[in-house]
This record gives structure tokens, C-alpha cells and sequence, in this order.
């Protein structure tokens, strides 16, 4: 449907007596049979005139010569030709000039597999070699590495990316001029840097990602420190990195990342903010960081109280479930399962060496924590079959106290101590207004 509705917009472009083609990532994906997600159009034609061909347009970068045209069921975004000056902040160009030459809209790209064009009939346009580049698995910059990094910066994190994503090989000039040019990041924001680190966590090959990234020095040269320690691990240390490979949420990945670092939460969330990362998001991945530091500290108090040593397991199995459905109640099952699933992996690096074993009562909990979220009823008060008005028929003045007692009485669903129906847990909660009282 895409590629047949993007011919469909070439086919009126060339009846109108223009050049287009299909060009760079979709070009690209067909040739080493990956998937298609989009279809980026180039034309001879200038943006007006796209546009008064098409009856759906929209200017999304008219500066820089994009129109985007939308058909039935896609849409497309449509591309002047045209030849760069030179580039400031090695990021951008000065200006941009709209020309009619294919070839020479190609040579301004970043890489030979980006740098190649398909017409509606099929035949591919390839003159710097990217095909050939592609099914030698070989990254290569288009004309000298050194100039298309000092003009765009940025290139040097998808160079990493495109390399790990593609399983590709970096072509040695190209690799040398990276590492020669490296200090030219520090120009470039934030917000870029973490959209190509998320493509890289997020993708196919995160370890590869990150033994490269690491192997280039590229994140001493960020604009902003993100305070990531891997930065000085030597080569065992840093395979522990493979654990990355075999989960497939990247909040986990995220987090699990983070505890291979043995970072705070705290630390993890400056991280994420020096990044740029959205709140929700940088939330989402410091949950299970956060539960981790709770569960720690109740670890603590059980082995305090047991007298044996922080990291045993002596406390009682069903001390260590009451403690984790606990945490279900406070952090919620999602959180925990993703707990889970890091600490399984983390476990599985410290196997493999160059990771820190974990604690014995971890490894139990990993053994059970599955089995005992199955068990557990509700994690948030919104199913809890009582609300705040309820609680309030044995005080009229509402207060701090509402809240806790809620939380106490999800506690007792999570753990199984009382069911989930209003009248046992009206009782219960009578009893605890009563202690409260008593206690005052």
C-alpha cells in the first residue's frame, strides 16, 4: 500500500515534467530486506509546485524545500533537490539552494547506504557505492569522512547507530576520521544526542551499540557529562553490557542499564534530565531503581532484625513474600515485574562475569516474585473496594489519616490478610482508626 501510493506520487511528479525518486532509508531497507516504516520522496520540482499538484499538502519545511504530501492511507514527505552551503556549528548549513540535479542532492548525504535513489519502475540510481557498501556490511561515509562529520556532528552518533543496527563494519577511514573529529559533539544539543542514545537502547543490537559508543570516546565529548561510569570500565566489565540484548521493553532496558551501573535512582533520574529525557519517561525507567532501593532497605531491617548478615537469606520465606507484595501495593505489579525482569538479567551478567554477584535474598525473590504477583489481588487504590468517603464515617474530620489507612488496607488485599469486599475492610479499618486513637 506505501510503496504502491509513493510510485503513485513519483508517477504525477514526472507527468508534470519533473525528476523524482524515492530516496535514502527506504532505498536502503529494500535493498538489505529490512522492514519499511517510511518512504521519503526527492523531486526537481520546487515546493510550490509540489504542492499545486497534489490536493493534500502540507509546508512542514518549505526553508529547506519539504512539503509533505498525504494520499489515501500515507503520507509523504516531498523534497526539493538541493546543494548546501557551508555548514554552522557543525550541525546545520548557512543556507540551502534548490537545484535539479539528483547526483548532487546525493553527494550532500551522510552515508554511501543512504545515498541512493529508486524511480517508480524500480532501478536503483547508486553512484557512490552503496549498494555494494551493503552487501559488503560495510559503513562508509559519501566522499571524505572528515568533511561530512565537521559539517554535521550529529553524523558521528549514527554512524554508531547505523553500524549497530546493520550489523555493518566501519569502514577504517571513516572510523578514524569519527574519532579525529569526536570534540566537534560538544556543539551539539542535548535533545539530539538523546534521540540517537534512545535508537540505540531501543534497537536491534544495544550491546554492539554500546561497545562502540564506548570504543569511540564519543561521550566524553557530549555537551552535557550524563555521569555515566561505564565510560572508564575496561573490556570485561564492559561485557556484562550483553544483558541488554535479550529484553525486549526498553523501560527495562533503560533501568537494567542503569543498575549494570549500579547507579542511585536518584543519579539515574540527573542522568536522564541532563538528556533531555520527558518526565514521564525518565519516571517510568527510575520506578523499578526506586523499588529496588526500598526493597534494600527492607532487606536491611529483616536481617536487623534476624541478626544475620545484610545480604542472607535467613529471614523466613514468607517474610520476604509479605515484603514483596508489599511492594506491590506500593509500586504496583507492573513496576515489580520489570524489577524482575532487570534483576534476572542482571543476575544472568554476574554469571557470565564482570557484573556484581547478587544478594542471596535476591536471587530468592527472583526464584519467587513471579509466583507471588500472581497471587496478589489489586496494586492500586483505585480497585480497593473502600474509598476516602467510606473511611470518613468513623471520623468526621477528614486528614493525613485517610490516606494512610488506605494504604495500609491495600497492603492487607496485596498479602492476602483480608479480602477485597467493603465490609471486612470496614472492619479492619475501624480497628485501625481505634489504634490511632489510642496511640494519640
Amino acid at each position: 500500500m506505501m510503496e504502491q501510493e509513493a510510485r503513485e506520487v513519483l508517477k504525477r511528479l514526472t507527468e508534470h515534467g519533473h525528476s523524482a525518486y524515492m530516496v535514502g532509508g527506504y532505498v536502503r531497507d529494500r535493498m538489505m530486506n529490512r522492514p519499511i516504516r517510511d518512504i521519503d520522496i526527492a523531486t526537481s520540482a520546487l515546493p510550490e509546485q509540489v504542492a499545486a499538484l497534489f490536493p493534500h499538502t502540507v509546508p512542514t519545511g518549505l526553508k529547506h524545500g519539504t512539503v509533505t504530501v498525504v494520499t489515501e492511507h500515507c503520507a509523504f514527505e516531498v523534497t526539493t533537490f538541493r546543494r548546501e552551503s557551508r555548514y554552522v556549528q557543525f550541525r546545520r548549513p548557512e543556507k540551502v539552494e534548490f537545484i535539479d540535479d539528483l547526483h548532487e542532492d546525493l553527494q550532500r548525504r551522510d552515508f554511501t547506504i543512504n545515498a541512493m535513489a529508486m524511480d517508480a519502475d524500480g532501478n536503483v540510481i547508486d553512484p557512490f557505492g552503496g549498494l555494494a557498501d551493503a552487501r559488503s556490511r560495510l559503513l562508509r561515509c559519501v566522499g571524505s569522512p572528515h568533511e561530512r562529520f565537521r559539517e554535521d556532528a550529529l553524523r558521528m552518533m549514527r554512524c554508531i547507530r547505523f553500524a549497530a543496527e546493520y550489523e555493518l563494519e566501519i569502514e577504517p577511514l571513516t572510523w578514524e576520521a569519527l574519532l579525529w573529529n569526536a570534540p566537534a559533539l560538544r556543539y551539539i544539543a542535548m535533545e539530539r544526542i538523546r534521540s540517537e542514545l534512545e535508537r540505540m537502547i531501543e534497537g536491534t543490537f544495544p550491546y554492539r551499540a554500546m561497545r562502540l559508543l564506548l570504543d569511540s570516546g564519543l561521550m566524553q565529548y557530549f555537551k552535557t557529562d550524563p555521569g555515566w561510569p561505564m565510560a572508564r570500565w575496561d573490556a570485561e566489565k564492559r561485557g556484562c553490557l550483553q544483558a541488554l540484548q535479550g529484553i525486549q521493553d526498553n523501560v527495562v532496558r533503560w533501568a537494567l542499564l542503569f543498575r549494570l551501573m549500579e547507579t542511585s535512582a536518584q543519579d539515574a533520574r540527573l542522568s536522564l534530565r541532563r538528556l533531555t529525557f520527558p518526565r514521564n519517561k525518565a519516571e517510568q525507567i527510575c520506578r523499578p531503581l526506586t523499588f529496588h532501593e526500598w526493597l534494600e532497605r527492607k532487606a536491611d531491617e529483616l536481617a536487623e532484625a534476624s541478626g544475620e548478615p545484610a545480604g542472607s537469606e535467613a529471614a523466613p520465606l514468607k517474610r520476604w513474600e509479605m515484603l514483596f507484595k508489599e511492594g506491590a501495593a506500593r509500586f504496583g505489579k507492573k513496576t515489580l515485574r520489570q524489577w524482575l525482569s532487570v534483576h534476572r538479567a542482571a543476575q544472568s551478567a554476574a554469571a557470565a562475569g564482570g557484573c556484581p554477584t547478587p544478594p542471596a535474598w535476591q536471587s530468592l525473590i527472583i526464584r519467587h516474585g513471579e509466583e507471588w504477583l500472581r497471587e496478589v489481588a489489586i496494586d492500586s487504590l483505585k480497585e480497593l473496594a473502600v474509598t476516602g468517603a467510606d473511611l470518613l464515617r468513623f471520623h468526621a474530620k477528614a486528614g493525613p489519616w485517610v490516606g494512610s489507612i488506605l494504604e495500609r488496607l491495600l497492603t492487607d488485599v496485596a498479602q492476602g490478610s483480608v479480602p477485597n469486599r467493603k465490609e471486612p475492610l470496614l472492619q479492619l479499618a475501624d480497628k485501625y482508626v481505634r489504634e490511632m486513637v489510642n496511640d494519640a
